[in-house]
């Protein structure tokens, strides 16, 4: 069995970049998480007898993914499916955003901005 080396995108290389540098972390941190998700995605899918798994991201949706061959006239080929199941933390940052309101994620960071400055000038909260 031939090595298969993982392979992403450009898309999936400049998020990383964004998440790292939102994050204040390093992309190498940014993708050893990401590449643990997959590797507990791949462990309950191996566990599955029904060629479905579900995977968890934390703060945006359940997934449920499933798998099938199919036969072809091109050989076989893997057919994926995804049904999205978002948690009640994305629901409520789009419902914010759609609102015209502040999301509970920039209160958040509006809060932490707040916390470091009063830090750096010595206010006591």
């Amino acid at each position: 069995m031939r090595k298969k080396n993982i392979k992403i995108s450009e898309k999936e290389k400049h998020y990383i970049k964004r998440i790292a540098n939102v994050s204040n972390v390093s992309e190498k941190i940014v993708k050893d998480v990401l590449l643990t998700q997959l590797l507990l995605f791949t462990i309950d899918f191996f566990d599955s007898d029904e060629n479905e798994s579900n995977l968890t991201i934390p703060y945006i949706a359940d997934l449920n993914i499933t798998a099938r061959d199919k036969v072809t006239s091109e050989g076989v080929i893997t057919d994926v499916k995804i049904e999205a199941t978002p948690f009640l933390s994305l629901i409520e940052e789009v419902e914010a955003i759609l609102e015209g309101e502040t999301s509970p994620s920039e209160a958040f960071l509006k809060q932490g901005i707040l916390s470091k400055f009063r830090e750096l000038v010595g206010i006591d909260e």
